[in-house]
């Protein structure tokens, strides 16, 4: 039986929590420099030496590409594998759609038929995925968020609320696309997309 920390302790470890229930996990992992509150009564960790006494396996509990950057890379060199994947009861994932370990699919997500999740990948509620995509490791998809047929989405990208990927759309590694936009076009590596339609931003 996989005994699963939460790396994380705010909104997004309480929505697991909330989705699968308490006795799903067996705590969760807080960065010393940060403030954390217990998540529905689970207790928290600030050593990872502590957390592998009673953990075997992870899930990002976090949406910031670099926070989970940072917690990928550490809860594996702590010796943790990344958790079966979780599914929300109350989401639609085709029998046809392959889901890597890691993986989290949250209320009424949909994912279609030979779409491709791989590792730690986030699909947050209402968003869908259609038939064909594939989401490279450790990105996330917000609420409502839409992808066409074909789409490919490179690895720790940010897909924000409610944006639209139009089908075949390939989507570059550690890009960002702000909430509510629409993409019709190709992104490079590294864009910052904003708008309907879709154009490149400066960053900050």
């Amino acid at each position: 039986m996989e005994k699963i920390l939460i790396i994380g302790s705010g909104a997004l470890a309480r929505d697991f929590v909330d989705i699968f229930g308490p006795h799903a996990f067996v705590g969760s992992y807080v960065d010393p420099g940060f403030s954390a509150t217990p998540v529905g009564g689970l207790p928290v960790f600030l050593d990872w030496q502590e957390a592998l006494t009673q953990a075997s396996h992870y899930i990002i509990g976090v949406s910031d590409i670099e926070h989970r950057k940072r917690a990928r890379l550490n809860a594996l060199n702590a010796g943790l594998s990344p958790a079966s994947p979780m599914i929300s009861d109350r989401a639609i994932v085709s029998a046809h759609a392959s889901l890597s370990p890691g993986c989290v699919v949250t209320h009424f997500a949909v994912v279609g038929p030979f779409v491709r999740l791989c590792e730690d990948v986030l699909v947050m509620h209402s968003a869908i995925v259609a038939h064909d995509s594939i989401v490279d490791v450790n990105s996330v998809l917000c609420t409502g968020v839409c992808l066409g047929g074909y789409v490919q989405i490179g690895a720790e990208c940010f897909i924000g609320a409610n944006s639209v990927l139009a089908p075949s759309v390939k989507i570059g590694r550690g890009s960002f696309i702000a909430a509510g936009a629409s993409c019709f076009r190709d992104a490079e590596p590294g864009s910052l997309l904003v708008g309907n339609p879709a154009r490149k931003a400066k960053k900050h």
